[in-house]
């Protein structure tokens, strides 16, 4: 039985299963099976090595891996049978059939580890790949929402502008036709001032006459009004009473 504490060479029997000692098994005594006995590989061309397969020679090749097949399958029943997976790699005797079942099963765990490796390595990739695609949409959501913010902004400033636009142009033509029709406009609120310039023609009468006195604003006092004869009136008690 070889160290268990010799890492190097557990670890060279695991994966190589190699034994520098070919005699027979002390356990079994059966000497190891010569390497002819194993089944021949299927041929890619006929005997003649020219013609093509033919279909004995399909049927041939199928079973011959068929019988190759229960062949290993027999040897790995048999001696996983007498040791476990541990007894067996550190089984320094080994018989031919052993070495060839340490061969095959190093070769299967090594491929299901392989195996389980890239998948693992797969998993991992597709989660971060999600990731990112999740990140890359949220991204585009959030530039989509920022580009219609701004469409509204921009939107809103222009309706703003042409608003102030629209009563420029309004402001103006209500200037010029003030100018035009001898008018001035009022002042500011809080002051008073004429609605017709000193220089406009007053309204006239019937006759002609100037209904303004002297082209001024006729001043009324306290309880006087203009009557309908466009004569300066005073109310009297009555009136107010009532």
């Amino acid at each position: 039985m070889s160290d268990t504490n010799d890492d190097h060479n557990d670890l060279f029997s695991i994966f190589y299963c190699s034994d520098s000692d070919d005699t027979q098994d002390a356990d079994a005594g059966d000497p190891s099976p010569p390497p002819s006995t194993y089944p021949p590989l299927v041929p890619l061309v006929s005997v003649s090595g020219t013609a093509p397969l033919t279909e004995e020679d399909l049927q041939y090749g199928a079973l011959t891996a068929e019988s190759r097949d229960q062949s290993t399958a027999d040897r790995i029943e048999r001696v996983t049978s007498r040791y476990t997976w541990a007894e067996l790699v550190e089984k320094e005797n080994k018989t031919g059939e052993e070495k060839y079942v340490c061969r095959v099963l190093s070769n299967r765990r090594a491929a299901v580890n392989s195996r389980n490796n890239r998948k693992m390595k797969h998993d991992s990739l597709k989660s971060i790949n999600d990731d990112l695609a999740s990140q890359l949409s949220e991204t585009h959501k959030n530039i989509a929402e920022l580009t219609k913010a701004r469409d509204e902004k921009d939107q809103q400033a222009l309706t703003r502008d042409q608003d102030i636009l629209l009563l420029e142009t309004r402001l103006a033509e209500m200037e010029t036709l003030f100018i035009e029709t001898g008018g001035i406009l009022p002042w500011p609120v809080g002051q008073l001032q004429s609605w017709f310039s000193s220089e406009a023609p007053l309204p006239e009468g019937e006759d002609g006459d100037n209904i303004w006195t002297d082209g001024q604003l006729v001043e009324f006092g306290e309880g006087s009004f203009l009557g309908p004869d466009m004569t300066q009136q005073y109310s009297t008690q009555m009136d107010y009473e009532q």
